[in-house]
């Protein structure tokens, strides 16, 4: 009997840019080469998201759950560099989580936070201004720093790398672990410019939160109804000439109310998401990143209004990364 041959392919959302018929082979890779051969993708995607109509047969999934906090901490940990304590680094670690564990569970983010901040934790040490006992000096000393990160959570605007050479520090405190597996995963600024980093709900909520900006609400029903009946049309006679409209995207967001919002979300949103309170933080969170602005008096809690801060163009790559179709739901290109 032939040794099976076992193929994992991270990150698999990727192939999704190049022609549908690369996944397909790689489902079908066992019949291709007559060979027992398992592939495995491993994505944050939905499997909806990679159907293609190509013949790609349906494969096993397997759901895996979101880290626990021991979890986090003990991989996150094992970037400590060569050079520092374990102890010292892991106490750094439990710090950050307590700042960022609300808006922020993707380790991949938290660990390119604590590769970004942890040479500025260290700096006060360095200078000989504190002890590394001195905990209370040092949460003050980085403190504005973990503040200003939190409210540009998933905009990178710098790599590890640039942050090192823009400060003049070693990321990582010299040995370089936090720093190497946070460059290495992190695009550079160059690429990451002018691009959102969001979770799946965050980027539906925003292109929700555009829709609702742009599209006058009297066009929802027809817009975004999934399963509305098509209208005849009646005869009219002819029509009164009237001033043309000034595009809304030249005009401005309007303001919307929080349930017209989550009404077109979970009209456009592919997969079956449940009304919950993590669909509320990730709209406090767009608001916090200053994607959204509340419209309302702060005090309205029953009925609060909101506009999209974000332009078009921002959005259409958000859409893009989810493969939605953007124009088609954009009133004006109707």
């Amino acid at each position: 009997m032939e040794e099976p041959t076992f193929v994992v392919l991270d990150n698999a959302d990727r192939l999704r840019v190049h022609s549908p018929e690369i996944l397909a082979a790689f489902l079908r890779l066992a019949e291709l080469v007559r060979h027992p051969v398992t592939v495995v993708l491993i994505s944050s995607i939905v499997w909806e998201k990679f159907r293609g109509g190509t013949g790609c047969t349906e494969p096993f999934l397997l759901h895996f759950p979101a880290y626990t906090k021991e979890a986090t901490l003990e991989i996150i940990a094992r970037d400590c560099p060569a050079d520092e304590d374990p102890a010292f680094f892991k106490q750094f670690v439990q710090l950050l989580w307590g700042v960022f564990n609300g808006p922020c569970r993707d380790l991949n983010e938290l660990r390119h936070l604590v590769a970004l901040l942890f040479p500025r934790y260290l700096e006060p040490i360095r200078k000989g201004e504190a002890t590394r006992e001195d905990g209370m000096f040092l949460y003050k000393k980085i403190a504005p720093h973990l503040k200003k990160q939190l409210s540009r959570l998933y905009l990178r605007e710098t790599s590890s790398a640039d942050w090192s050479a823009a400060t003049g520090t070693s990321a990582g405190g010299g040995g370089g672990g936090a720093a190497a597996a946070a460059a290495a995963a992190a695009p550079t600024s160059s690429t990451m410019s002018g691009e959102l980093e969001l979770p799946y709900l965050s980027k539906y909520l925003l292109i929700a939160a555009y829709l609702a900006s742009y599209n006058p609400a009297s066009t929802d029903v027809r817009v975004f109804a999934k399963r509305a009946g098509k209208k005849r049309r009646k005869l009219r006679g002819p029509q009164k000439k009237t001033a043309a409209k000034v595009p809304q995207h030249l005009l401005g967001p309007k303001a919307f109310p929080l349930d017209r919002l989550l009404a077109i979300f979970y009209s456009i949103i592919e997969t079956r998401v449940e009304a919950s309170s993590e669909v509320y933080t990730q709209i406090a969170s767009l608001v916090t990143l200053r994607l959204l602005a509340q419209a309302s008096n702060a005090d309205n809690l029953e009925a609060p209004k909101y506009k999209c801060l974000v332009a078009l163009h921002d959005v259409q790559k958000v859409a893009a990364t989810v493969q939605f179709e953007l124009v088609k739901y954009v009133f004006e290109s109707n």
